[in-house]
């Protein structure tokens, strides 16, 4: 401790450095899964909308997938997972119904 200046803010016992050791490495490993889910989610909605081409039931499909990997390693909280879910199906709903 004798090497941190009196201004340090950050964390100073062992367990809270390495607290912040493992909190990094769970962010290198959680990122790529937020990453896969929140593009996959925006890929699904451009087809949705229409900005771009593909097949629309397979992207939404792949997007809960993404979604659901994302809340089961804990990269997102559930009910966030679901709540996307929710309104990216409301959003497939909508452009099923206009022509």
């Amino acid at each position: 401790m004798g090497k941190t200046p009196r201004t340090y803010k950050g964390a100073r016992t062992p367990q809270s450095l390495k607290e912040v050791r493992a909190s990094a490495r769970r962010g290198a490993v959680q990122q790529p899964k937020r990453t896969e889910a929140k593009s996959r989610v925006t890929s699904a909605v451009a087809i949705l909308t229409g900005k771009k081409t593909g097949d629309a039931t397979a992207a939404v499909s792949a997007a809960a997938s993404a979604l659901d990997r994302a809340a089961k390693s804990g990269a997102i909280h559930k009910n966030a997972a679901a709540r996307r879910k929710s309104r990216l199906a409301k959003k497939a709903a909508a452009a099923k119904a206009s022509p």
